[in-house]
């Protein structure tokens, strides 16, 4: 296992700065710390040998390998047991779910820069076991979960999302409102999708769930 200060400055940046957020955030102890920091090494050294450099490169498929690395001998090291593996495996995921939150944020940040006074980042594409978009206003971040639907008729997610956000917005208090409702109408309209028999290939979302 290559020393912390051989591992590329950006994978030691996530590490560092998700351990960090652990210490001061979330209170963990020492000792869950010290799991942590091992846990994640241990994962950073699997992602050097296959010449990841960051953790924007990594894929589903990489993390597949890495819980199926975790069970088996490698030179001098032993496989984990099975509630080891488990908890390293779970270390490696927060640490992604913290990155991609840190790197959404940056990027409403960056986008409200440029002038507009309320930004809806989407990150339905993303690779995670649900959907989380960033709200942000220009003074505070508002990470909204959602259900990840499984289907392939999703046509149209992103304009009827806007629209929704257009239609709601007069009838709640305020933005943060009106984006709330148009995700949970979404969420409706995609769970509904698979009742259509419409066209072929990626159908579109059903924007008439409620009454049919």
């Amino acid at each position: 296992m290559p020393d912390w200060e051989e591992l590329p400055e950006a994978v030691r940046t996530a590490v560092t700065r998700y351990l960090d957020h652990l210490t001061v955030e979330r209170g963990a102890a020492r000792s869950t710390l010290e799991a942590y920091r091992r846990d994640l090494r241990r994962y950073a050294a699997f992602l050097v040998e296959r010449g990841i450099t960051d953790l924007a490169s990594v894929t589903a498929q990489h993390l597949a390998d890495f819980q199926a690395d975790l069970s088996q001998p490698a030179g001098d090291r032993r496989p984990l047991a099975r509630s080891s593996a488990a908890r390293t495996l779970v270390a490696a995921r927060g640490l992604h779910r913290f990155a991609q939150a840190e790197g959404m944020r940056g990027q409403a940040e960056r986008l409200a820069g440029l002038g507009a006074k309320q930004v809806l980042l989407k990150g339905g594409h993303l690779e995670e076991e649900s959907s989380v978009d960033v709200f942000f206003d220009g003074g505070a971040h508002e990470f909204l979960h959602g259900e990840r639907v499984a289907t392939t008729n999703d046509h149209g997610t992103g304009c009827t999302l806007a629209a929704s956000v257009a239609a709601l917005r007069p009838q709640r208090s305020d933005w943060l409102e009106a984006v709330t409702g148009a995700k949970q109408y979404l969420t409706g309209a995609l769970r509904a999708a698979d009742r259509l028999d419409v066209g072929q290939g990626r159908g579109p979302v059903h924007h008439f769930h409620r009454w049919w």
